[in-house]
């Protein structure tokens, strides 16, 4: 699945927060620092929409995003 998902800030210490999130979340296969709207692309595994809904409510709470 591909996440676009938007920073509340584009402080370094919020963007190295959000790159350690993603590296300790195994659904995560690659992530891209984006311009634009977005701040990040994710690339996700999961094996049903359950288990995406899990990560989406997940992320969010481990770093500081404002839209996933």
């Amino acid at each position: 699945m591909l996440v676009l998902v938007s920073l509340e800030r584009e402080r370094a210490d919020i963007i190295g927060r959000f790159k350690q999130a993603l590296r300790a979340n195994p659904e995560v296969m690659s992530g891209y620092y984006l311009t634009g709207e977005a701040d990040f692309l994710i690339i996700v595994t999961a094996t049903d929409l359950e288990g995406y809904e899990q990560f989406t409510r997940r992320l969010p709470l481990r770093t500081q995003t404002s839209k996933v």
